[in-house]
């Protein structure tokens, strides 16, 4: 499929295929030897951060890694997680923010307390605890609002908890945004929450 895809650029020549997440290494594999161009993975998976590992999922990222010219990790924690589950050596190269975009700013408006939650809403995010803590501190601070940016199976389930929280009118799901609206909705608050389960950068 890759490969079909590549066919529609074939006046472009890659000096190198970069991969992100093991699952594109494999695919971007066949294409790398077609073109006889090297392959970085770059992971970010937080698969690695499992103590255990399914042996069909993990043979399928060793041979990934396998193939690859060079891996990389987007923390130390992951990396030393690869090293332990695969054996494989990996670069650390941390994901990188643009600051044109993201500056930190000082609000003008201080009429509410805001607080940011960034992330899918699947449950190694957490979300359960990031509202049932929002609640609670809501309650001792009425003037604040938490946005939570994202979207996953657990929208519905999410709102609901808000309903019975009591706290529904008081968080506001934005959804899935670009990166500038990201960085809008960052300069107007003064909180990043942070609940994840696990997380390869955080």
């Amino acid at each position: 499929l890759l490969s079909r895809l590549y066919d529609k650029f074939r006046d472009y020549n890659p000096d190198v295929i970069h991969a992100h997440f093991n699952e594109m290494g494999s695919i971007s594999f066949p294409l790398s030897q077609k073109l006889q161009v090297p392959l970085i993975i770059t992971e970010h998976s937080s698969t690695l951060s499992a103590e255990k590992i399914k042996k069909a999922h993990l043979n399928s990222i060793i041979k990934a890694y396998g193939n690859a010219d060079r891996v990389i990790a987007v923390s130390r924690a992951l990396s030393d997680n690869i090293r332990r589950h695969t054996g494989v050596e990996s670069c650390v190269i941390g994901n990188i923010v643009d600051t044109d975009s993201f500056q930190v700013t000082v609000r003008s408006d201080r009429n509410s307390f805001n607080i940011v939650n960034v992330g899918n809403l699947v449950p190694i995010k957490n979300h359960n605890l990031l509202l049932e803590s929002y609640g609670i501190f809501h309650r001792n601070h009425p003037r604040t609002h938490l946005y939570i940016i994202g979207d996953g199976v657990l929208r519905e389930e999410l709102r609901h908890k808000c309903i019975e929280l009591g706290i529904n009118t008081s968080v506001t799901f934005k959804g899935r945004l670009s990166r500038k609206e990201i960085a809008d909705v960052f300069r107007n608050s003064d909180v990043f929450a942070f609940t994840s389960i696990s997380e390869t950068f955080g």
